[in-house]
């Protein structure tokens, strides 16, 4: 607790299990805020996790024939069989994850949930419909909380699940079964 009896709760986003820290001495407008600073740097972190992973599998896929073919001349068990090997178990390793974590698709859903309540944020500030009433912090409110309440929502539905993983697995090879 802090002082004056208030609890204070900060959440950073959905990765933390949160949108919002509650605090009713905010205006409506810098709940609004907080939150759409919050879905903004939770987005850049998916974003940046997705193009790094995609960057890898790329690097790491183009390399293996440069590895092989310098193989020929330098280094043949190295260049030729473990470099390879390994790069091709971190570059399937890496798609595997891309499929199973999603970052694009968070990436996806924090940025149209972001860019539905800057809409919000500026008819609340020009006062326009449906904020052009007495009540219109009420319904800012309102809106702000709808949108962390559809962000988590949609977020939960795109937690792995353990057959998710397992189906993924077993597409790629990594649990085969014996026909006998």
């Amino acid at each position: 607790m802090s002082g004056g009896g208030r609890i204070t709760r900060t959440r950073v986003g959905p990765e933390s299990g949160g949108l919002l820290s509650s605090d009713p001495d905010r205006s409506p407008l810098e709940e609004c805020d907080l939150l759409l600073k919050t879905l903004g740097r939770a987005g850049d972190s998916q974003r940046n996790r997705a193009h790094f992973v995609n960057v890898a599998i790329a690097a790491g896929t183009a390399a293996i024939p440069v590895l092989l073919l310098l193989s020929t001349r330098y280094l043949d068990f190295y260049l030729g069989k473990l470099a390879p090997a390994l790069l091709a178990t971190l570059t399937t390793t890496a798609a595997i994850l891309l499929q199973l974590l999603k970052p694009h698709e968070r990436w996806r859903l924090l940025r149209h949930e972001q860019g539905a309540l800057e809409v919000e944020r500026l008819r609340y500030v020009h006062k326009l419909s449906p904020y052009n009433g007495s009540d219109r912090d009420d319904r800012l409110l309102e809106r702000v909380a709808a949108t962390a309440q559809a962000a988590v929502e949609q977020w939960a539905a795109l937690q792995p699940t353990s057959s998710d993983a397992a189906h993924l697995l077993q597409a790629t090879g990594g649990s085969k079964r014996d026909p006998g």
